[in-house]
């Protein structure tokens, strides 16, 4: 049965990615989400004309070899869109690529073909969207050619071509002469639409000081702790007004700024290669061309807060009304998006625009809380600029299941990468599914397990970070390669893997998920609860292996998981001691915080929150014993400066989201992605940089999660061995 074209399939209202189903349709790709960067239903996108009665549907041509594809020539009537499609080789160029929103699914306006002496030969039928975007494209003067390649239009959406060419796509868009980004139609407002693009451009050249070290920071959370290095750090002088109400916000075009800069488009999953194949790029807002590094900007200023609170409040309050998504979710599109913009940047230093970048899996997690209709595209969307597409030898196939995509995706990474991170990712995409046996709700006949493997890959959960990286660890003599390829049995069902178990759980605590006020660093009722939540779990963990100076650092380090960041050295403190002071710093403020704050959020204090008598009692114990560094008395800014900073250098590294903390049989801290649970082991792999905790099931092992354990991850357990001589075959199911 002809499918409809993969990269489109939704009709979902976008959502919170929490409730994405595992191997269901992704809500939130071509659906009106609402007013964020969707087409105004006041706009007169429609075509004005009726289609001719006796006109039938578009009979496409056979494509002729199988580099080819279809350009079309937009021509210039202003009663209807009318072209003429003609094939070329993929290689031969000389047409601008589109990259749009579908938006509506349903196909209510037309595009009339016509051959070379203007006879009519059929319609074909189009979203809304793209009937705007074909009105725009035609009105606009700077884009003189008329000739492009637009996938609704040159590809039978109703034929078998389609694989072929979704895989084509990466040279479609990397042998254009320009593509170009359809924003949507031109607000209905003329007025307010020349001041956003007023706006935009203010805004983009205010802060060009400050562009080279938010590229060198590399991510934009390293480019966030270190905004106090910045040339420009506040607005320009006209927008600094003390009171900003609602009219001077619409007015001065910060609404069409964050409506333009977050639409649907900073969403779509398949825009990353559309947006990162070709060197020459731009974007079209009704009929005006902008400048996309202007409109890519906007996010990442935002997600450094160099636009002030008061406008970002505003905006994430607009945000939540009209798309059903939290903060967080803003949050991560800020992330993709300077992930974009950071590649591009990185391409342009370049003498030759490459444009392929990390491996399949990386890129999958960079950009995992991006959407798409079909999961398979998580996978499909990504090879043409992923660095081992070649060696995957992964070609678009529509009609196999979801299940088997990604599960021949994850036999093939094992089989060719030298190192084992698919593991990581297997574990944070399974989710609360790890270490389970659930089944799957995809299930596929020539697969003979009804779940996946805990070592498969599934469609990402948006839920856990799309990255957590311990740096460089050592856990394993050799971790940066694999003696032997992995073997499977059972079908490939079973994945057999060389190293040993060097622990085991001895308590667990739940896993500690931040809730948005943590995250946007909003002190309220959600922010307090949250605190007491978390600090229990640690504290319980403390008491368990008891409460010593040697196990609070343990905790900082297990709280940092990362094996080169160490606090500041405290006047008269070993290195031990000041780990252990960086955790009782910050266990006191957010302690005085829930303490002073609790009343103000409407809370019987301390009766509502009966945690803070058990972090009295602990608190007062470190102290004892760290008792020439430690005033319990006032704790300000102002009087505790020492114990702030501690605090906030262990606060700025902490992983925490999606974690579980955990106290191991040889007296360990461990930091465990998921939940494990009391007798699952603790692992190393050959070929891997972390450990992992695995599930007994039988004779064979589940996956969990990865782990960092304090005192493990720097080769400790191979200490005066031989891995050659005692890793042994462990078999993951």
């Amino acid at each position: 049965m002809p499918r409809r074209n993969p990269k489109r399939q939704c009709r979902s209202r976008l959502g919170d990615g929490s409730e994405v189903s595992l191997y269901g349709v992704d809500p939130g790709k071509g659906t009106a989400a609402g007013p964020v960067g969707t087409v105004d239903d006041d706009l007169g996108s429609q075509n004005p004309n009726p289609l001719p009665k006796q006109l039938s549907r578009y009979v496409y041509e056979t494509l002729e070899g199988q580099d080819k594809i279809r350009t079309l020539k937009l021509h210039s009537t202003k009663e209807r869109i009318e072209c003429t499609l003609q094939q070329i080789s993929v290689s031969e160029g000389g047409y601008q690529a589109l990259s749009y929103v579908w938006g509506n699914p349903e196909q209510h306006s037309y595009a009339i073909v016509l051959d070379e002496n203007g006879h009519e030969l059929g319609y074909i039928p189009l979203t809304k969207n793209l009937s705007s975007a074909l009105c725009d494209l035609r009105q606009v003067k700077e884009i003189t050619s008329k000739i492009f390649w637009i996938d609704q239009i040159c590809i039978d959406q109703e034929g078998k071509e389609k694989n072929h060419q979704v895989a084509l796509m990466g040279d479609t868009y990397r042998n254009a002469a320009r593509v170009i980004t359809y924003l949507g139609p031109a607000a209905s407002h003329a007025e307010e639409e020349k001041r956003g693009i007023d706006l935009l451009h203010r805004l983009y050249e205010h802060f060009t000081d400050d562009y080279d070290l938010i590229y060198q920071a590399s991510s934009l959370r390293q480019a966030l702790l270190k905004t106090a290095e910045f040339p420009v750090t506040t607005l320009p002088e006209e927008f600094q007004e003390d009171h900003f109400d609602k009219g001077k916000y619409v007015a001065q075009g910060w609404r069409w700024l964050f409506q333009v800069a977050y639409g649907e488009w900073s969403r779509r999953l398949w825009i990353v290669q559309e947006q990162l194949l070709n060197e020459e790029i731009a974007m079209l807002r009704g009929s005006s061309l902008l400048s996309w590094d202007a409109v890519a900007m906007i996010p990442v200023l935002f997600g450094l807060n160099l636009i002030p609170r008061k406008l970002t409040n505003r905006f994430a309050s607009f945000w939540q009304e009209n798309t059903g998504n939290s903060i967080v979710n803003l949050h991560t599109i800020e992330d993709s998006i300077y992930s974009l913009w950071h590649t591009r940047k990185h391409q342009q230093k370049k003498t030759k625009w490459l444009s392929v970048g990390p491996r399949l899996v990386s890129n999958m997690a960079r950009y995992q809380s991006q959407h798409c209709c079909d999961q398979r595209d998580r996978v499909f969307s990504l090879l043409a600029i992923s660095s081992d597409a070649t060696t995957l030898g992964i070609t678009p196939d529509y009609s196999a299941s979801i299940r088997r995509v990604f599960h021949d995706a994850s036999i093939r990474i094992l089989q060719t990468n030298s190192a084992l991170h698919i593991l990581v990712f297997a574990c944070r995409w399974g989710g609360s599914k790890a270490g389970s046996e659930e089944q799957s709700e995809d299930a596929d006949p020539t697969i003979t397990t009804s779940s996946p493997s805990s070592w498969e890959l599934r469609p990402p959960s948006p839920s856990l970070p799309a990255s957590f990286v311990y740096d460089i660890c050592t856990p394993h003599p050799r971790t940066s390669g694999l003696g032997r390829p992995p073997r499977f049995l059972l079908n490939s069902t079973v994945l057999v893997l060389k190293g040993r178990f060097v622990d085991r759980i001895s308590m667990t605590t739940p896993v500690t998920f931040l809730s948005e006020s943590t995250v946007v660093g909003r002190v309220d009722l959600s922010w307090i609860q949250c605190a007491a939540r978390r600090w229990t779990r640690f504290l319980r963990v403390l008491q368990h292996l008891g409460t010593t100076v040697q196990n609070a650092a343990r905790l900082a380090s297990a709280l940092a998981a990362n094996t080169n960041w160490s606090p500041t050295l405290q006047g008269g403190l070993s290195v031990e001691e000041s780990f252990a002071f960086a955790f009782l710093s910050i266990l006191r403020s957010d302690f005085n915080v829930v303490r002073t704050q609790g009343a103000r959020v409407g809370l019987d204090m301390p009766g509502e929150v009966p945690e803070l008598k058990q972090w009295d009692t602990q608190i007062q114990e470190l102290a004892a014993q760290l008792s020439k560094a430690i005033d319990l008395g006032s704790f300000h800014p102002s009087t505790a400066i020492q114990e702030y900073k501690a605090a906030n250098e262990l606060r700025r590294v902490s992983a925490l989201h999606g974690r579980s903390f955990c106290a191991t049989e040889n007296g360990r801290v461990c930091n465990a992605m998921n939940q494990p649970e009391k007798g699952d082991l603790v692992a190393a792999f050959e070929g891997s940089d972390r450990l992992f905790i695995l599930r007994p099931t039988g004779e064979r092992y589940r996956l969990v999660g990865d782990a960092y354990v304090d005192g493990l991850m720097e080769g400790e357990a191979y200490e005066g061995l031989d891995s050659d001589e005692v890793d042994y075959d462990i078999e993951l199911v």
